[in-house]
């Protein structure tokens, strides 16, 4: 089932109007006549007895008693437009099988058949002898929404207001309904960074934590230490005290720098971080 469309509902309680037959107690929507005699309720629900509309007013107010006992105001009134136009809605889609109606289309043919009626062919005028539905199950559009100027006369004469109204359908017939953008692709997600060598971390007030970070540049150091010491030693027997002295300085300097390459000195190193 296709639910009555909202545009259907509000174009219908702005057409219809509130029928009441006493202005005096506004929260009580008693029967009215409409403008050719029948007694109508709510929204211009027309009531009915053995397939007749019913233009008595005592026998309206009877009806009217027996179905709502608890009374009839706003709320019941809306209530029944909503259902009479779900009925109205259903026959209609019923009587045009297959055929696609957006909702201004379809709001613009409840409507229409909400107040001529809509019944089975073949049955008193209403939208399924009319003209508009011959025209639409052929494929003429524009031809229907013509056939809605039709339907302008009650009781044998041209109504004003009706003029009115079937204007108004027509035009929503034939209005297109508003395009739907399409939603927004996602953004592509950004790029991972590249992944970075973890940095060395060194524990300023706790140096006994850093042992194991310097042992490995320790185990390094050693061969080079045992190849170059042994022959040093044997050649500073035959110097003198200056010259040894001065070797000793050029050793002292050569592992000063060894270490500052192998980063055992102070000296600044990017991937090396204090810990806080």
């Amino acid at each position: 089932m296709r639910p009555v469309p909202q545009r259907a509902i509000d174009e219908l309680e702005r057409f219809e109007g509130k029928h009441d037959g006493d202005r005096s107690t506004p929260d009580v929507w008693e029967p009215a006549p409409d403008p050719v005699g029948n007694y109508t309720v709510g929204f211009g629900y027309c009531l009915f007895e053995n397939g007749e509309p019913v233009r008595d007013r005592e026998r309206a107010m009877q009806i009217w008693r027996e179905r709502w006992p608890n009374g009839f105001g706003y709320l019941e009134a809306k209530a029944l437009l909503v259902a009479v136009a779900q009925d109205v809605c259903d026959r209609i889609l019923r009587l045009l099988p297959g055929l696609e109606l957006n909702d201004n289309e379809l709001s613009a043919l409840i409507c229409l058949a909400y107040n001529i009626g809509v019944g089975e062919e073949g049955g008193r005028p209403d939208f399924a002898d009319s003209t508009v539905r011959r025209r639409l199950l052929a494929g003429d559009r524009a031809g229907a929404a013509e056939a809605f100027l039709m339907w302008v006369k009650a009781g044998g004469k041209t109504i004003h207001g009706l003029e009115l109204r079937r204007e108004r359908e027509r035009v929503l017939f034939l209005k297109p309904m508003p395009a739907i953008a399409p939603a927004p692709e996602p953004a592509p997600a950004p790029a991972a960074p590249p992944a970075q060598p973890p940095p060395i971390v060194v524990d300023t007030q706790h140096p006994a934590k850093s042992r194991g970070v310097w042992s490995g540049w320790l185990a390094s150091a050693i061969p080079v230490v045992t190849l170059i010491l042994p022959p040093l030693l044997e050649h500073y027997a035959h110097m003198d005290s200056d010259a040894a002295l001065q070797a000793t300085g050029a050793i002292v300097a050569m592992l000063g720098g060894l270490a500052g390459n192998l980063g055992l000195t102070g000296r600044s190193n990017p991937n090396i971080k204090p810990l806080r």
